[in-house]
């Protein structure tokens, strides 16, 4: 990642999306560490690949000052409070590299933030500002990192403020990005690539790197290779396959990827299988659409959690306002947030879906299918009760297995006894009238 970015040319802007905990804050920080002026942080990368390509590459070490903000931090309910908050974090930036770069007196709270409050034009344009500050002292371009771009839009989305964000972004970013002399270049990363969003229109400079791009190299998550030198490096015992089916199946730019945070909780547990990435957080916007869309992508997404490959059209950037009416919209997030994996087929759209393997099969059935059987399960009941009545047979069968049993996961039945407790337990509650054996 380090070559590709001194190989770019200046004021190009990537933007790499991949799901939760697959090392984009980690990548950027190697980023920072690598070039940030005015420290000496070449001790950290000694027999590394970027070491082994000599002084071509590694003169650019620590000789650009880098502005590194991580916009996962803002957590807003409504837009004054999304204002406050992104002050702050740009207020401790202008303080920190102002004592790092000696850039004089506070510049943010002399002309940003003052008795009256924020100056919400100024807060527009904080991030250009402190980029030319850094500038005209040191006479050096400046690196921008951005973390998470797109998790307070979404949050935003949520709670109705979408459309002043995006407005807000536009400058913020947009105009940053956007033929700035001051900028050498920009790394932003995200879960997904929004549409629309203005912060990337007319950018020329701009390289996208998601899930669904054909590039020659992935620099997020785990090769095959690498997941072998792990395992022997720590001396863990386990089963090539088995290991596969766990937390490998990911498709990106052609590779097989493991998942990078299942893999080290796998090694740290003493290799011990366990759902390690479904504990770390979920995708509230998957949820939501999934209930709004209704009965038919249910289905469709029960077939996915069976085990079943979909070929499907797949958008490459998400529209917010789509994501409860379009299927597309729904895969393509159901992609990026790291709950499926695409191989294209036969046109730049079409691709083959499925669930990459066991561990988000799991945190499929739990954070997107069960969210929703709570509303179904009623009238499901009422359904399953008269079929027993009148004897529908088909019918009693189709409710069990494609429903009800499929609200359990895998984990769970294990042999035929469990399936005779449950339906047995289901039959005596909806039969309080009779006495029911199994």
């Amino acid at each position: 990642m380090i070559k590709r970015f001194i190989d770019a040319p200046a004021t190009t802007c990537f933007l790499f999306t991949r799901p939760r905990r697959f090392g984009k804050s980690l990548a950027i920080s190697m980023i920072e560490t690598f070039f940030i002026y005015g420290e000496s942080n070449l001790q950290y990368f000694e027999n590394t690949y970027i070491e082994s390509l000599g002084d071509e590459y590694l003169s650019f070490a620590n000789t650009f000052p880098v502005i590194h903000l991580n916009l996962k931090r803002i957590e807003a309910k409504n837009y004054n409070e999304f204002l406050k908050f992104l002050a702050y974090e740009m207020e401790k930036l202008f303080s920190n590299l102002s004592k790092k770069y000696d850039l004089g007196e506070n510049y943010f709270s002399q002309k940003i933030k003052d008795d009256n409050g924020i100056d919400e034009s100024l807060l527009k344009k904080s991030l250009d500002m402190l980029m030319q500050l850094i500038y005209e002292k040191l006479n050096k371009r400046v690196i921008l990192l951005i973390d998470e771009y797109d998790s307070p839009l979404e949050k935003a989305y949520h709670n109705g403020y979408y459309d002043e964000l995006q407005s807000f972004f536009k400058i913020f970013l947009g105009d940053v990005l956007k033929g700035n002399q001051n900028l050498e270049k920009a790394i932003i990363t995200g879960v997904s690539q929004i549409a629309h969003a203005s912060i990337f229109s007319d950018l020329n400079n701009l390289r996208v790197n998601s899930v669904l791009n054909n590039s020659t190299d992935e620099y997020f998550g785990f090769t095959e290779k690498e997941i072998k030198e792990l395992f022997a490096y720590y001396e863990c015992e386990y089963d090539q396959q088995e290991v596969t089916n766990w937390y490998g199946g990911y498709i990106i730019n052609g590779q097989i990827i493991y998942n990078p945070w299942s893999i080290l909780s796998f090694i740290d547990s003493g290799c011990s299988y366990d759902t390690y990435w479904a504990n770390t957080g979920s995708y509230s916007l998957l949820k939501e659409a999934v209930t709004a869309l209704a009965d038919e992508p249910y289905g469709i997404l029960l077939k996915l959690a069976s085990k079943e490959s979909i070929a499907t059209n797949i958008k490459k950037d998400i529209v917010f306002s789509d994501a409860t009416s379009s299927m597309s919209s729904l895969y393509s997030m159901l992609i990026f947030g790291g709950y499926l994996t695409g191989s294209l087929l036969y046109s730049p759209d079409t691709y083959s879906i499925r669930i990459p393997n066991e561990e988000i099969r799991f945190a499929f059935q739990r954070e997107i299918l069960d969210y929703n059987d709570k509303d179904r399960l009623v009238p499901l009941l009422v359904d399953l009760k008269n079929a027993f009545i009148y004897g529908e047979n088909e019918k009693i069968k189709e409710i069990l297995s494609q429903y009800i049993l499929s609200s359990f996961s895998y984990f769970d039945l294990t042999n035929e006894k469990i399936y005779q407790v449950i339906v047995t337990t289901i039959l005596s509650l909806l039969f309080n009238e009779a006495i029911v054996k199994s």
